[in-house]
């Protein structure tokens, strides 16, 4: 069969072997670029008991489940680190899972007008004793850490624990606001 002189079966079949070769060296490509390399840096913090990587697009979305940590600052630096790394210049977005119970939840959610009150006013001091006032409530230790673009919090009740990095800036609340309302 031909049509204006071209040989359909010929020119399908170049279509679909050019299509799969394409496909195929796109996925060899992000399977030994970003899956592999990201896999073995997630599989090998101890701190990481699980994870999860969601590639639509904009961002890359990587969940993270946590085991216990001291520091959740070096925690998180460490592993934001190693994935910027690997993906510069993709971005993408850590999302930090933990065994919260009601206790910390409320917690979290009695401290967040203190949390955002001082990063618009500047009254970390206060915000520190508010959100250690919360948790001496509930029988539990909070430990908060911050430096110019985050909040860590970090608070156990028994064997639960809470982890919460919150951004500083404005663009990045906004940005973080938008992402967990989708």
């Amino acid at each position: 069969m031909t049509w204006q002189g071209f040989r359909v079966p010929v020119v399908i079949l170049a279509v679909v072997l050019a299509l799969g070769l394409f496909l195929g060296s796109r996925w060899i490509y992000y399977k030994y670029s970003y899956n592999e390399p990201l896999n073995q840096v997630l599989k090998a913090n101890k701190a990481v008991e699980s994870f999860n990587i969601d590639r639509r697009k904009p961002v890359i979305r990587i969940t993270v489940k946590l085991g216990a940590v001291e520091n959740i600052k070096d925690t998180y630096q460490s592993l934001q680190n190693s994935i910027q790394d690997i993906l510069s210049p993709k971005p993408f977005q850590i999302d930090l899972q933990d065994n919260r119970d009601a206790p910390l939840k409320k917690i979290f959610y009695a401290s967040q007008f203190a949390i955002y009150e001082a990063i618009m006013q500047g009254n970390f001091r206060e915000m520190a004793k508010c959100i250690e006032h919360e948790a001496s409530l509930q029988k539990s230790q909070a430990t908060i850490f911050i430096d110019q673009n985050y909040i860590y919090l970090q608070i156990q009740h028994g064997n639960h624990h809470l982890y919460e990095v919150i951004p500083r800036k404005q663009e990045q609340i906004a940005e973080n606001t938008r992402q967990r309302s989708i």
